[in-house]
């Protein structure tokens, strides 16, 4: 096998490994508190769910915060996590 091949191979690899998971966007906007990062990671932990990218800022009393999760790692639904997080949203 060439040094091409083997890159080709490995890409592929990369490739079906990114198809195989099952990627949403958890987004949060809100007036910032303490716990607030740690109670959403701790849900997604709690249903083993990976968070793949994780972006989080709070600017003078006003918090954002972006997360890539993938639930491919899980044996829970979009719907199981919509309904975990919900006494977060609804804070």
């Amino acid at each position: 096998m060439t040094s091409r091949q083997v890159l080709f191979c490995n890409a592929c690899r990369k490739l079906a490994a990114a198809l195989e998971k099952i990627l949403y966007v958890i987004s949060a906007v809100g007036q910032d508190r303490p716990g607030l990062v740690h109670s959403v990671t701790q849900i997604l932990s709690d249903l083993h769910i990976n968070i793949v990218d994780i972006e989080a800022r709070s600017v003078r009393g006003h918090f954002t915060m972006f997360l890539v999760v993938d639930l491919s790692t899980s044996d829970n639904d979009y719907g199981d996590l919509l309904q975990a997080l919900e006494p977060i949203r609804s804070n």
